[in-house]
């Protein structure tokens, strides 16, 4: 069978429909198997189906003329008959290089991209800004500047869409580029099958041709050194060639359990981590899906899931999903009030809270809040910002900690157990009805602990 080289649906469907030409010259028109294997099938490759226009690419003059005389005719009829339109051929001779830069738009190889993902659509703050604007940078002047481009940070938190975003952009601004999107994983298993087959020269082609290489998760690569070494000779070729090369890790260049020659490669360009983000970017992120959906959310409800999911944007994504799903599954619009809410959240939750957060970090974000002293803040004074700023303490060890109240009460000593369930019950409805001055603390304190190391 013919092989195409994809360049639209209609050049698949073209390819899809060769059998059923292929009986037709036998059967209509008297071509013997062993002819269109060895002048058809073997030298010719269709490279493009477009305004009925055929392009098939010969291997050499010699195939191209032979075909002309003995099989043109035959073949533009069948094919005709098949795709039920009159299609003219066109027939060239051409390196597949050529064919790769000539005839095609935007090769993308191993087309996993999601075009969805865009710098339009990505949601800027303070914990990702740096690495936003190098990934604009490279997209705008690929290969000439901040090369490699290297970008860092815990899972969810926007890595992947920076680089599909930088692949989406090159794609409509430099349309002849060769695109490898790839993620370590499957680089190493890509290599490992190129020297079991015996193939390494398809697999340079692939990797050493490219004008974009977006490589993620390159920590998969440690402790091959086979691939590494492979991976050091990709990386040294593009580079020269003044390609552009855009990495993504879990972890810093230097922290990787990888050779001193790739790292030192890996600094030589620009590197910038992602943070987790804060308050105001996952509240931004939520607005953003809203956009979207016809199902809508309260607005309290996204400030729960804003002040609760604090790890990464899969995780907000995932809460939000739930909310949209039960909304839909009980045909009920859900608040913040809701008991239902803390159930289907609970998990995530619980997930999202278990870092190191424990009485004495709260009582020093509560203190370093209020500009208070420890003493102050367990004395009994009735002074207003005393008092306030227990009752916060208060409702953040029931909420952050896996105290019970008779635990809390224990450990604060001068407090009963009745003023310890007042203060929980007074934070608790000032959260629900969106106490402007109770969100502005359980921010700033919340903020603080994502950034817990």
């Amino acid at each position: 069978m013919l092989k195409a080289v994809e360049n639209s649906i209609n050049t698949k469907v073209v390819e899809e429909k060769w059998p059923e030409v292929k009986n037709l010259l036998m059967s209509e028109w008297g071509i013997l198997e062993p002819g269109i294997k060895a002048f058809i099938e073997r030298p010719a490759k269709i490279v493009s189906f477009k305004d009925n226009v055929l392009t098939i690419n010969f291997k050499s003059n010699e195939y191209k003329d032979f075909f002309e005389k003995d099989y043109l005719v035959s073949f533009e009829a069948s094919y005709s008959e098949v795709l039920q339109t009159k299609i003219t051929l066109n027939l060239v001779v051409s390196s597949e290089k050529d064919i790769l830069i000539n005839d095609l738009e935007n090769e993308v190889i191993d087309n996993n991209i999601n075009s969805e993902y865009t710098f339009e659509n990505f949601i800027k703050g303070p914990s990702n800004a740096h690495a936003y604007a190098a990934s604009v940078c490279v997209s705008e002047n690929p290969g000439k500047e901040y090369n490699p481009l290297f970008i860092y940070g815990g899972t969810g938190l926007g890595k992947t869409h920076l680089l599909y975003a930088i692949a989406n952009k090159v794609k409509k601004d430099f349309p002849k580029y060769k695109i490898i999107y790839v993620d370590g994983n499957d680089f190493v298993n890509e290599y490992v099958n190129s020297m079991r087959n015996h193939n390494e020269e398809d697999f340079k082609n692939k990797f050493y041709n490219a004008d974009l290489l977006l490589i993620d998760d390159i920590q998969y690569i440690a402790g091959k050194p086979g691939t590494m070494e492979e991976f050091f000779n990709t990386f040294n070729m593009l580079y020269k060639k003044k390609k552009q090369i855009v990495i993504a890790s879990d972890m810093p260049p230097k922290e990787l359990d990888l050779n001193e020659r790739l790292i030192s490669r890996f600094v030589q360009g620009l590197s910038y981590g992602i943070e987790s983000p804060n308050y105001e970017t996952r509240y931004a992120i939520l607005l953003k899906k809203q956009e979207k959906d016809f199902e809508k959310i309260d607005s309290s409800v996204l400030e729960f899931i804003a002040f609760n999911i604090s790890n990464n944007v899969r995780e907000l994504e995932n809460a939000y999903n739930k909310v949209i799903f039960t909304q839909k599954l009980t045909h009920k619009k859900l608040t913040s009030e809701d008991e239902e809410l803390q159930d289907i959240l609970r998990d995530l939750c619980l997930e999202n809270n278990s870092k190191k957060i424990d009485f004495n970090y709260l009582c020093a974000a509560v203190c370093q809040y209020y500009k208070i002293s420890k003493e102050e803040l367990f004395s009994k004074s009735k002074k207003a910002p005393f008092v306030e700023a227990r009752h916060i303490f208060i409702y953040l060890l029931s909420t952050y900690t896996q105290l019970s109240q008779s635990e809390i009460t224990k450990k604060l000593g001068s407090f009963d157990h009745s003023k310890i369930s007042y203060s929980i019950k007074i934070v608790s409805e000032r959260v629900k009805t969106g106490d402007e001055e109770t969100k502005k603390v359980l921010k700033y304190i919340n903020n603080l602990m994502v950034n817990i190391e």
